[in-house]
């Protein structure tokens, strides 16, 4: 929540209100036409990083000159979490949105190599009897979202890596949306967002691996060009720029 924006206290989720739990595929949809909109960190309709409630924001206010800013908890404002608790998160190695939502379906090609899974993770979420089960849950399910995640260091596993498959679907992203306004208040229409790996600002390896490689896509809204969401492959950012980089 926003440090501008009055804090009502009257939120959805909590111990004695809502528990949300997120159950989300990792594997595209293979067949034609439907592959036509598949991307890598998602199920084929849905980012992983964009159904993962577990979400940060902050306000960063750069109309101080950069050598006048102080510490930057001076013009750095974190936002307030609307809930205390981390949201369990379960991403599945094996489902496209279709076979999330409708599981029973016939797949077309895809191989799930842990049918009964999903079942299992619908009934934990619905038999969850509070906070203490709730934050149990988050780690269990936060096992196996990494064990899927891990799945792109392994040998191509025939139980999953078929049908089209391919390792970068189970790479790990993150997906920032921002919003620019200048010194009035009014959205800023036209502008980008530089990324540099030094503080010089010049341009090495590592700088032209995360603008290539690391950021995969920015989304203009079209309603409010001044909102935008970048799309970052947090796996190649983490394993493979740092390398890069000697600066972090």
């Amino acid at each position: 929540m926003p440090p501008d924006v009055q804090d009502d206290g009257l939120r959805i989720y909590g111990e004695k209100r809502v528990l949300p739990f997120v159950i989300v595929g990792s594997r595209g949809y293979h067949d034609f036409p439907r592959s036509i909109v598949d991307e890598d960190g998602s199920d084929g309709t849905v980012r992983v990083s964009a159904a993962n409630l577990n979400v940060y924001g902050a306000t960063i206010d750069l109309s101080v000159p950069t050598a006048q800013r102080g510490a930057p908890e001076e013009w750095i404002q974190p936002w307030t979490q609307r809930f205390a608790e981390p949201i369990p998160l379960a991403v599945l190695p094996d489902r496209h949105h279709s076979s999330v939502i409708n599981p029973g379906a016939d797949d077309d090609g895809a191989d799930l190599s842990v049918p009964a899974q999903l079942g299992v993770l619908i009934m934990q979420a619905l038999d969850c009897r509070g906070l203490a089960d709730y934050r149990s849950l988050q780690k269990e399910w936060g096992v196996i979202s990494e064990s899927t995640a891990n799945i792109r260091n392994l040998p191509l596993r025939d139980d999953v890596l078929k049908n089209g498959a391919k390792p970068d679907e189970y790479h790990q992203y993150v997906q920032v949306n921002v919003q620019v306004v200048d010194d009035h208040g009014d959205g800023v229409a036209d502008y980008m967002i530089e990324f540099s790996s030094n503080a010089a600002m010049t341009l090495d390896d590592a700088t032209a691996y995360f603008q290539q490689e690391v950021l995969k896509k920015v989304d203009v809204n079209t309603l409010n060009p001044a909102s935008r969401t970048l799309y970052l492959d947090y796996t190649d950012w983490i394993g493979k720029y740092y390398q890069r980089s000697q600066e972090k």
